[in-house]
């Protein structure tokens, strides 16, 4: 885990630092201090049946504790019932998680013997209270990965981390559609230059020794919440383009919104909607907002 740590005045100051209530994480869990010691702790969970760590959550009152931490304080042993530390009223359920950061709140224990102090407003010298952090980055990356995608071939990163959110494919070199490649970089520049979240966010994939199908399946396993792709419909006197929404998965954990913006009325070809440019970018600037206010 990357750590850090953070110096407050009073233990006031430190308990608004560690205020949880805007922290938008599946599960927050009373847990144990452990050999940096201090007051308390807070683990940070994604619950999935992958993850190694067992919780115990209330069914009566929500309060979550680490089964270490139970085991630390004697509260529980093997074979006897668990009950919640917060109401006491219930047994405590069973549930896995992967934990991705964890937070603590150390007190005086490290600033008092190193003589870390500051002045009160009366002009006394008090120990700073002090607390520390760790995040677990590749740990994030597997949940986000485990949370937000949706099948086993292929994965959806949340929109704030994709490598980038949308990918263009053109024709394969020497098809019958290889003319239409022109519109290729075309496109992607004027995605870039009138969807304002994609600026600097989308790739093409140049690979035209590939057939479109095979990058595609690239692309969809690679990530990429957005794909475009430039085929034989693009020859059309309206040309026309393949969009191909690979956010669904992610959306529908959210609830943010059940269908694709101004895409309903498009033809299907195979796995996406075929549309104008025009309409292309109207569909893109409303799926992108939705998509950049979306906290995952």
């Amino acid at each position: 885990m990357q750590q850090c740590a953070s110096k407050q005045k009073t233990m006031s100051d430190s308990n608004r630092a560690t205020d949880y209530d805007n922290v938008r994480i599946v599960t927050i869990v009373e847990g144990s201090c452990g050999d940096v010691g201090g007051i308390y702790s807070h683990e940070y969970h994604y619950e999935s049946d992958s993850g190694q760590d067992i919780l115990l959550r209330c069914p009566n009152c929500g309060h979550c504790s680490s089964e270490t931490l139970l085991i630390e304080t004697k509260r529980a042993t093997e074979g006897t019932e668990i009950t919640c530390s917060a109401c006491s009223a219930a047994t405590m359920h069973s549930i896995h998680g992967i934990e991705v950061g964890h937070t603590f709140l150390l007190g005086t224990k490290y600033s008092a013997p190193l003589g870390a102090v500051y002045r009160n407003s009366a002009g006394t010298t008090q120990s700073l209270v002090m607390g520390c952090y760790g995040l677990g980055l590749t740990r994030l990356l597997q949940a986000a990965v485990q949370r937000c995608s949706g099948s086993l071939s292929s994965i959806v990163w949340p929109w704030a981390i994709a490598p980038y959110r949308l990918c263009i494919i053109g024709p394969k070199r020497g098809s019958k559609e290889s003319a239409a490649s022109v519109w290729t970089e075309s496109l992607a520049r004027s995605l870039q230059q009138q969807v304002s979240c994609l600026r600097d966010e989308v790739i093409v994939d140049d690979r035209d020794t590939l057939t479109i199908g095979a990058r595609v399946v690239a692309a969809l396993r690679t990530g990429y919440p957005l794909v475009v792709v430039v085929s034989k419909p693009a020859l059309n006197d309206k040309p026309l383009f393949e969009f191909i929404d690979n956010t669904a998965a992610f959306r529908g954990l959210t609830g943010a919104f059940e269908s694709l913006p101004a895409a309903g009325s498009g033809p299907v070809n195979k796995g996406g909607v075929l549309m104008t440019q025009l309409q292309l970018i109207s569909c893109l600037e409303k799926l992108c907002d939705e998509l950049q206010s979306i906290r995952s």
